[in-house]
């Protein structure tokens, strides 16, 4: 039997965030994010949600993941930070004054793009540093992450938060709206959790293919440096480094009132 998705979905003086179309929404994307992490290719993965096309299923993913401030970004920034720097050290140690003016051009533009990432750290520390002081976020950071709940079932099929609210024994529909929220800031960072962990991990191994000749000393193989440092440039970004942080905030209309006020 077809579900009404408009049933009482906005009731008089409910929240509207998050909407059930936003709901619904994160449920594909999250979908989306939970098969790319499990080696489901793009192809299949569009034939299964119904995306236009492969290119149209990896443009959905990486969106959604990159929709997601990472809850690991200090051990992130820590990693990679001491990857380029054992990189860079490796480099700098191969240039010397007598040098093939190519090698020393090669070198030069090894360390600009370094600097880029220097660059790309600061801002995510300076996000990391709004991220610690948000305490909704550090509250939610240390809880599991990744289930689809019923809350988030109900919302998703246009029930509102009275209905909600009624169902899970509550006598505030702000309660409701709360706890689909969170769930909802759940389930998001424990896809973009799964799917950043195997991206990571593909990339890892491409690294290692070529750091041996990228860090070789005295003489580093600069095509194997610049192949090195290509990767870090994608590892970083699949990590969320200089993704400028968002708290879990809820937007209410304003002339929403609690029951009873």
């Amino acid at each position: 039997m077809a579900v009404d998705l408009n049933r009482r979905m906005l009731a008089r003086n409910e929240p509207p965030n998050p909407t059930p179309a936003r709901v619904r929404a994160a449920r594909r994307d999250g979908q989306a994010m939970l098969l790319a992490a499990r080696g489901v290719s793009a192809q299949e993965i569009a034939g299964c949600l119904g995306y236009t096309n492969d290119a149209a299923a990896k443009r959905a993913i990486e969106r959604a993941r990159d929709r997601v401030f990472p809850f690991d970004i200090a051990d992130s920034i820590l990693t990679e930070r001491r990857v380029l720097h054992a990189l860079m050290d490796s480099v700098m140690a191969s240039v010397h004054p007598g040098a093939p003016q190519q090698q020393l051009d090669k070198a030069t533009l090894l360390v600009l793009r370094s600097a880029r990432l220097e660059l790309r750290c600061r801002d995510a520390i300076r996000a990391m540093t709004e991220a610690e002081r948000d305490p909704e976020w550090v509250d939610l950071c240390v809880i599991d992450l990744g289930d689809w709940t019923e809350p988030l079932s109900m919302r998703a099929h246009g029930r509102s938060f009275h209905d909600i609210a009624d169902a899970l024994g509550r006598d505030d529909f702000f309660d409701a709206n709360q706890i689909v929220f969170t769930d909802l800031v759940h389930y998001e960072n424990g896809c973009a959790l799964q799917l950043r962990a195997r991206q990571v991990a593909q990339l890892t191994r491409q690294l290692h293919d070529v750091w041996g000749a990228a860090t070789r000393t005295p003489l580093v193989d600069l095509r194997a440096a610049r192949r090195a440092m290509s990767i870090l440039e994608r590892r970083w970004h699949v990590r969320g480094i200089g993704l400028p942080f968002r708290g879990p905030l809820i937007d209410h209309s304003p002339n929403v009132h609690r029951n009873g006020l």
